[in-house]
């Protein structure tokens, strides 16, 4: 792996709280240890995008066609996420399951961004009888568009 490969799969690493040095991309499925949320890939999008405009080596070695073009950059960054990017998490699998469940599906660095994350703000984790949080029911599908098909973050549900 290239030294600038090498920046970017840190940075990769950092935004889920994967330790970079216990990551091994020649094992088959690597990429699928972590996932991430939709915010938190398009924060990455961002400096990915960002890194490669500015930096013409890491261009050089990242790109098969290093052209110093932002649209150019988000085309190849979309085959790289196709690829190697994190697994979205998929908040209609945390309905109604335990902080433990949750913390088993998605692994503990994802899960520790996860409540963290602002996609659960405003919704209460209710506490079983063992202690254990549990995500409440909610219409995931529906809950992210208006009924104009405008996106609507979390804080603006109810």
């Amino acid at each position: 792996m290239g030294r600038y490969l090498n920046v970017v799969m840190r940075e990769m690493c950092k935004r889920v709280g994967a330790d970079f040095k216990k990551i091994n991309p020649k094992k088959e499925g690597w990429y699928l240890t972590y996932s991430w949320t939709i915010e938190q890939e398009e924060k990455f999008k961002e400096w990915f995008v960002d890194y490669l405009y500015k930096n013409t080596k890491a261009r050089n070695e990242i790109l098969a066609f290093p052209l110093k073009n932002k649209k150019h950059i988000e085309r190849a960054l979309s085959w790289f996420l196709l690829d190697y990017g994190w697994r979205i998490v998929d908040f209609e699998t945390m309905v109604g399951m335990t902080s433990k469940d949750a913390e088993v599906y998605f692994g503990k660095g994802t899960f520790k961004h996860i409540k963290k994350s602002d996609y659960l703000k405003g919704i209460t984790i209710t506490m079983n009888e063992k202690g254990e949080g549990v995500v409440p029911a909610r219409d995931w599908k529906n809950a992210w568009n208006d009924k104009r098909g405008r996106g609507v973050y979390p804080w603006e549900w109810d």
